[in-house]
């Protein structure tokens, strides 16, 4: 699956890591679909998460979420209130049930100054969230929303398991109507039209609730891309 369509990481472990981070940080459960933290929020520390994954978001005054990324297994979030002293200006929500443990900002001083692993994976996850933004910024400045659309739906196909004879790619992953429109930026309803039209067209169908794309359409649809690059 795509980091920059999806906005997803991958999970990773790291024993040292997490030998460092667990004895001196707050241990903290939530349930799935919880909202532990609003704009506004001044957070004092930096989470790690343990288990599960949570997604970060913005909602317009009209009421429209916007994605920014979803974070899994061994991943940071909250840095930038951290680093620039500043409340959170997201909404951070788990996915499933989650274990996070909160840093207090008096631990992460020690451990920006003592430990190099620390340093690293605060580094590499702050580039990852801004490569994600980038691809964000390049898809919103360049493509409509049916076209990331499809970008979505391309970047599911799921090669390995497709039936080689058939005229129809099977996709890895299945998304709501709503997050999908929390992925593009746009509303549910949008979405919904946007399939309607795409089936239409016969590039996608939907078989006993399980979405195909037409191959020879989707694989002209990446061709395209491709030379747009």
């Amino acid at each position: 699956m795509d980091l920059g369509l999806l906005k997803r990481t991958e999970d990773i472990y790291d024993s040292q890591l997490e030998d460092l981070i667990l004895p001196i940080s707050i241990k903290c459960n939530f349930p799935k679909k919880h909202i532990f933290s609003q704009p506004g929020e001044v957070i004092d520390g930096i989470y790690y998460i343990y288990k599960g994954s949570t997604k970060h978001y913005m909602i317009s005054e009209d009421g429209v979420v916007k994605l920014l990324y979803v974070l899994s297994r061994g991943r940071f979030f909250a840095e930038s209130p951290y680093f620039l002293n500043i409340p959170t200006g997201l909404y951070s929500e788990t996915v499933d049930d989650c274990i996070l443990y909160k840093i207090p900002n008096e631990s992460v001083n020690k451990l920006m100054a003592t430990s190099k692993n620390f340093r690293d994976h605060i580094i590499r996850g702050y580039s990852e969230k801004c490569l994600i933004l980038r691809y964000e910024i390049a898809n919103l400045s360049f493509n409509n929303s049916k076209d990331r659309l499809k970008q979505i739906f391309c970047s599911l196909i799921d090669y390995k398991n497709s039936e080689k004879d058939s005229q129809w790619y099977d996709l890895e992953k299945h998304f709501t109507h709503q997050e999908l429109g929390e992925i593009i930026g746009t509303t549910r309803v949008t979405i919904s039209r946007q399939i309607n039209e795409l089936c239409n067209k016969n590039f996608l169908r939907i078989i006993n609730r399980k979405h195909q794309l037409n191959k020879k359409m989707a694989n002209k649809f990446l061709s395209d891309n491709k030379k747009i690059q």
